[in-house]
C-alpha cells in the first residue's frame, strides 16, 4: 500500500507537500456524531480563502483514540496535501473559525514521497488506540484489547468503522491507485493464521447480543445456525 501511495504522490519538490493534523476537543458524545462534526469542520476549512489559495489536492485519513479514564472519543484527521505554505497563524485562525472552537492544528512539511506514504499507510492500518490518564498525563493503556472497552463504546467503534470511509480524496487530483487484492503481492501460507470458518464465525456471533445489535444497526441479517 505504501508503494502505491508513493507512486501516487510522485516526485516531491521542496515545500510542495505537507501533512496537517486536525482535531476537535474530546467529547463523550456518539462517535459517529463526532466524526461527522469533524468532517463538516474540515469541509468549511476547505472553503476558506487561505485554503483555496494555497492547497490543491490530497487525501485525508481519520484516526480515533478512546480515553478510558474520561470515557471520551478523540477522532482527528491526518491530511496529506499538495500546495503552498501558509503561515500557521493564518491557517490556525481559519481552522478555529471552521470548527467553532480553539481546536488543535499541526502542520509539517513532507520531504519525501516514501516518508509520506508510510505515514498514510500507518494510519490506514492503525486500530483504535486506548489511552488513560495517569498522574494528570494521557498515556497509552497497557491493555489495548477491545474486550477491555465498555460494550457500548465498542459497538460505536465497530459501527463507525463500517459506516464511514476512513480515506477520502481532497480537491481535484489524480485518482488513487488500485488497492484491490489482485494488485497486492502474493502472500505466503505463513502470513495468515486460521481462526475459524465463516460458518463458525456466524455461529459464534449469532447468540451474542452485542454482535446481533451491531448487525441490526448495519442492516445485516442472517439465519441463526443451529447450536
Amino acid at each position: 500500500m505504501a508503494d502505491r501511495i508513493s507512486e501516487w504522490i510522485g516526485p516531491v519538490k521542496q515545500h510542495s507537500w505537507r501533512m496537517f493534523t486536525l482535531s476537535l476537543p474530546s467529547s463523550g458524545s456518539h462517535l459517529l456524531d463526532q466524526i461527522e462534526q469533524l468532517r463538516k469542520a474540515f469541509r468549511r476549512l476547505r472553503q476558506a480563502r487561505v485554503w483555496c489559495d494555497t492547497q490543491t489536492y490530497g487525501l485525508s485519513i481519520c484516526e480515533v483514540t478512546y480515553n478510558a479514564t474520561a470515557d471520551t472519543w478523540h477522532p482527528h484527521l491526518h491530511v496529506l496535501m499538495r500546495g503552498k505554505w501558509s503561515p500557521i497563524r493564518i491557517m490556525r485562525d481559519a481552522w478555529w473559525k471552521a470548527s467553532g472552537a480553539q481546536a488543535r492544528i499541526h502542520v509539517r512539511e513532507v520531504d519525501s514521497a516514501k516518508g509520506a506514504s508510510l505515514y498514510v499507510a500507518k494510519y490506514l492500518g492503525k486500530s483504535t488506540k486506548i489511552t488513560e490518564v495517569h498522574e494528570n498525563e494521557v498515556r497509552d493503556r497497557a491493555d489495548q484489547s477491545y474486550a477491555s472497552m465498555p460494550k457500548a463504546r465498542l459497538q460505536e467503534m465497530i459501527i463507525a468503522r463500517c459506516k464511514k470511509r476512513w480515506l477520502l480524496l481532497v480537491g481535484e487530483g489524480p485518482p488513487l491507485p488500485d488497492f484491490s487484492a489482485e494488485a497486492l503481492p502474493d502472500q505466503g501460507p505463513n502470513d495468515w493464521q486460521p481462526v475459524c470458518s465463516l460458518t463458525e464465525l456466524f455461529r459464534r456471533g449469532a447468540h451474542d447480543p452485542l454482535a446481533l445489535s451491531i448487525a441490526i444497526e448495519l442492516g445485516m441479517t442472517w439465519d441463526i445456525p443451529d447450536p
